[in-house]
């Protein structure tokens, strides 16, 4: 499946040191991209990757200001609203959760 495809790439990004500090050199925004996804992902299933990618994501938030990471071109935030949204009682998203919930990790 596509979505199997997809997070294989992510993980071979992410897997090696020397492939993450590639990617951020590379594109820093869609390294951040990547991460935030990676971060949902982990948060519905492989919670022990969460401090890492957490860190990175402070780190973004932390010192790049907002208008540069919302006006780069990657869906940061977007996929970051879907983080907020997990595990919550209101949803921003409709429709049902249990089909959102396993096809948007």
């Amino acid at each position: 499946a596509v979505e199997l495809s997809i997070s294989d790439q992510f993980f071979s990004v992410l897997r090696k040191v020397d492939r993450q500090n590639q990617a951020q050199d590379e594109c820093l925004y869609g390294f951040y991209f990547l991460v935030a996804n990676q971060a949902v992902a982990a948060a519905g299933r492989e919670t022990q990757h969460m401090p890492s990618f957490n860190s990175i994501l402070d780190y973004a938030m932390a010192e790049i200001p907002f208008s540069v990471l919302a006006g780069c071109g990657w869906p940061i935030f977007a996929v970051l609203v879907v983080f907020a949204d997990m595990n919550k009682g209101l949803w921003f998203f409709g429709g049902d959760r249990k089909y959102l919930r396993g096809y948007s990790d």
